[in-house]
């Protein structure tokens, strides 16, 4: 068997496996895994790659296309994959968004949404309304499992040097929130074989292209210094009508990491929960003990100054009641 047949191989059976570890502060079903990116980059293409590799041949799930003006993809999708037409779907969802333009699309904060878990699936996206709570279908209150593990922005290769500096500033803000929510960010590097001549004759040598590895240290350096081993040279299924060994190979790679990264998320997420939890349960003990010192202090000082104001009343009305006998007795 040959070398990357038998690694393609292994990581169809690696992948097929890999599920979420929760534990009792945090249950998960599932992996989501966000693909985010500029119309026409691959994002849609990325998950019919993904299903053609278990399905065993080429498909054509999710509509691509090269319209650079609009997207192709006009609604937010969690795709199950499955090895059959009708299976069991593994333990983690590919989710498609529609692809971003520099003035128009998805704004940062809505992209936002869509990592938090507040859009459900088959949202239709409206270029002319922007997304809020009010929103049709808005999750106010969205659990783990519904929330993005692992979010990957999809670059095409063979333009990725004409991006603008207001792209870049709105992956730059988008990747402070997600290090803010401790959320792992990769890329995708896609088109490889439009980038580089020697790629493009045989894929392996992405490892070895000069221009490869130069187009993956810019990316870096403009994503706040994103280590190089979280940026992915890949190759969707676009023209073939056959599955590619070499293919599949570079996207099971990425594909486990993303899994992987995703894990890493949930454990720390998890780990997290339990230690706040832990900490209030030691705080509640010590919080009662001045709760419960406090609510004496203050029924003592109520009772206190609500008998004392009644003595006085009391004392005041028989002094002015002795009084009045007094003055009776005189007249």
């Amino acid at each position: 068997m040959d070398d990357n047949l038998r690694l393609s191989t292994k990581l169809v059976e690696e992948v097929t496996n890999i599920k979420p570890l929760t534990s009792k502060s945090l249950d998960i079903s599932e992996f989501r895994l966000l693909l985010i990116g500029q119309v026409g980059s691959g994002k849609s293409s990325f998950f019919n790659t993904i299903n053609s590799i278990f399905r065993g041949y080429v498909t054509s799930h999710a509509i691509t296309g090269h319209n650079a003006a609009h997207s192709v993809t006009t609604m937010f999708r969690t795709y199950d994959i499955t090895s059959t037409p009708y299976g069991k779907p593994f333990k983690w969802k590919i989710c498609d968004t529609a692809g971003l333009q520099e003035k128009d699309g998805l704004t940062v904060a809505e992209l936002l949404y869509l990592v938090d878990g507040n859009i459900p699936n088959r949202f239709k996206f409206n270029p002319y309304e922007r997304i809020t709570p009010d929103s049709p279908g808005f999750i106010e209150s969205p659990s783990y499992s519904q929330r993005a593990h692992c979010v990957a922005i999809v670059m095409d290769s063979s333009t990725v040097d004409n991006l603008t500096e207001e792209m870049w500033q709105k992956y730059q803000m988008l990747q402070d929130a997600l290090n803010a929510r401790r959320i792992p960010l990769v890329v995708l590097f896609t088109k490889i074989d439009l980038a580089c001549t020697q790629t493009r004759e045989n894929l392996l040598h992405v490892f070895h292209s000069q221009r490869i590895q130069n187009k993956v240290r810019m990316i870096s350096k403009n994503l706040r210094s994103l280590p190089t081993n979280k940026i992915f040279p890949i190759k969707n299924y676009e023209w073939e009508t056959e599955l590619n060994p070499h293919v599949n190979s570079l996207s099971l790679l990425a594909l486990r990491q993303m899994l992987r990264f995703a894990q890493n998320y949930v454990e720390e997420k998890s780990d997290q929960i339990y230690e706040m939890g832990t900490l209030w349960s030691r705080r509640t003990a010590h919080e009662w003990v001045l709760i419960l010192i406090v609510f004496l202090t203050a029924f003592f000082l109520f009772v206190y100054f609500t008998l004392g104001e009644f003595m006085f009343v009391s004392i005041d009305s028989g002094e002015a009641f002795t009084n009045s006998e007094e003055a009776e007795f005189l007249i």
